[in-house]
């Protein structure tokens, strides 16, 4: 047997592996196994020759151990099962050796048998110590390690280490990320691959099967003990763990939430490791989460009627715009704020907009906004994100809007319709809003952004002590909370349901998980219905009648304010 058959490498990485035939007739001892499997810890194929054979020794000493006492064990029992008539081993380089000099009927016969198996064992040694370092002789390297190891009563089917398992799931996670019948964005996916990497690193170089339960549940009681936000402060994920286990640090211990993060991407791990047959036990019984709002350090409020009413505040609505930034063009503040507030749609959902996302529809006069996923392309040409499937949705454009200039906005930019709808291009970490939500809701000694200049007040405590907060989502509580309203009926008459809302703000939950949310085409009535309800949100006190649209050539791509 060539060294080419069992020295091997993942797919997903560089390292190498050993792989060890099992004899046919051992291998009830293995669990039926008919190969052992090693990883060596090594990426340099040169360097693999000094010790892979003489892990390949080990294995065949080990055989040959069980060989002679299973032929014992025959002797004494007098039975015919697994019966050996013959010595076989295989030397370091391969080579198979098979003596058969009458050993099962004459023990002096069986006794030489297992002295010329001993002695080509040692020959092959011999010649080994003078190769070592010759590549044409030594063609493989593992690390040394007991052959008691190789025998483990709980092996899985399938042995893998933690970077190949990971590499796995990685990938399987990609695909449903980019797949939009997957409940998985691509947001959802980037945000989460810190906390992937976490326990990328705790693991690394570990055999899955390896894995203890205390091990697991003992990662509760120090992961809560980590410091907040550690690499933004310069620390390791090594030195965290280590800090985390000691409990030796001054610095702010992680959240509630935070640790469901990580304890969550933990969990995927663990189950998909055990539904490939690559752990015998399912580890993730052992993952705990806490009350999600536990340690939560912010709970986010909705903007108030007098909020509407400072925000918009009729024809000085632009008055606290602040200084000109080109990564905030004067367009998207204007009306990104305002279609928010008339429509409840994400911040992102507003700012990857293109201008052809502007549509009408010729049957009912409908103008909408065309809320798409990764299917379609923002401005850059890369895919639109979304947090949901029932994200993908028209959204009626509101009359507010429309008095306010918002279709004479996007006449004039017709002949680009590929073009960002507000002239914004998208931020380093993937999200075409990042800027404008600092603009928005930024507090600091030195700026404050929009709502603070305009007298909101965004950060608070409760009388529990829990501290609050009011940022861009806030639009999107406050129509939520406007379409409550028992007042507001539709036109035939009836209230308004939590489906009518889920409907026209995109949520995604128990209620509204099997409603018709994606692209229009489904019926005209689906989108006379959401106009019907887009149609009643309003704020009485805020003078949004005194707001226009400066009608200034290529006002997008300037700041005169």
């Amino acid at each position: 047997m060539a060294f080419e058959r069992f020295l091997i490498r993942s797919r997903h990485g560089s390292v190498w592996y050993v792989r060890v035939y099992i004899p046919r007739h051992l291998r009830p001892l293995f669990h039926g196994r008919k190969q052992i499997k090693k990883s060596t810890g090594h990426t340099d194929k040169r360097q693999a020759g000094r010790a892979a054979s003489i892990y390949w020794a080990q294995c065949q000493a080990l055989f040959d151990d069980l060989d002679r006492h299973m032929a014992k064990k025959k002797k004494n029992s007098g039975s015919d099962t697994l019966r050996i008539d013959h010595a076989m081993t295989t030397d370091v380089f391969g080579r198979m050796h098979k003596f058969d000099w009458g050993g099962d009927k004459d023990p002096e016969a069986a006794k030489r048998e297992q002295q010329a198996v001993e002695a080509v064992q040692r020959a092959a040694l011999e010649t080994l110590e003078r190769h070592k370092d010759s590549p044409e002789i030594i063609k493989a390297l593992v690390s040394s390690s007991s052959p008691t190891n190789v025998v483990d009563p709980n092996a899985p089917e399938t042995v893998m280490t933690w970077d190949d398992l990971f590499a796995r799931y990685e990938t399987k996670e990609a695909d449903r990320a980019a797949n939009p019948s997957e409940r998985l964005t691509q947001r959802t996916f980037d945000e989460s691959q810190p906390y992937r990497n976490f326990w990328k690193e705790y693991f690394a170089g570990r055999d899955v099967h390896t894995i203890k339960r205390a091990e697991i549940e003992d990662i509760e009681s120090w992961l809560q003990r980590i410091p907040a936000s550690f690499t933004k402060k310069g620390i390791t994920i090594e030195r965290a763990i280590h800090l985390g286990k000691t409990g030796d640090h001054d610095h702010k211990r992680i959240s509630g939430p935070t640790f469901n993060h990580y304890q969550r991407q933990l969990k995927g791990l663990l189950q998909y490791a055990h539904r490939l047959g690559i752990h015998r036990d399912d580890l993730s019984v052992c993952i705990r989460q806490k009350d999600k709002t536990l340690g939560k350090q912010f709970v986010r409020l909705p903007f108030t009627d007098d909020d509407m009413v400072l925000m918009f505040c009729g024809k000085n609505y632009t008055s606290n715009f602040g200084r000109a930034n080109p990564k905030t063009p004067f367009a998207a503040r204007f009306w990104v704020p305002l279609i928010a507030a008339f429509s409840g749609a994400r911040m992102d959902e507003i700012c990857q907009l293109r201008v052809a996302d502007v549509k009408h529809d010729a049957p009912t006069g409908i103008h909408y906004l065309s809320i798409a996923g990764p299917d379609d392309s923002a401005a850059d040409g890369m895919p639109k994100k979304i947090k949901n499937k029932n994200s993908i949705r028209p959204i009626p454009i509101h009359n507010t809007l429309v008095d306010i200039g918002f279709l004479d906005y996007v006449d004039t930019l017709r002949h680009t319709p590929d073009a960002s709808l507000f002239g914004l291009t998208r931020a380093p970490d993937g999200k075409w809003g990042s800027p404008l939500s600092k603009w928005f809701t930024i507090k600091g000694d030195h700026a404050n952004g929009f709502i603070e200049r305009c007298g909101v007040v965004s950060i608070g405590e409760l009388r529990d002590g829990k501290r609050w907060s009011k940022s861009f989502h806030g639009f999107r509580h406050a129509v939520v909370d406007n379409l409550r309203d028992k007042s507001k009926k539709l036109p035939d008459g009836s209230r308004i349901h939590a489906e009518d809302i889920a409907l026209a703000v995109g949520h995604l939950n128990d209620d509204s998980a099997d409603l018709e949310t994606n692209n229009y085409g489904q019926g005209v009535d689906n989108l006379e219905h959401r106009r019907d309800v887009i149609s009643l949100i309003s704020y009485p006190s805020a003078d949004f009648a005194a707001i226009r649209w400066p009608k200034t050539p290529n006002m997008p791509l300037i700041d005169s304010e």
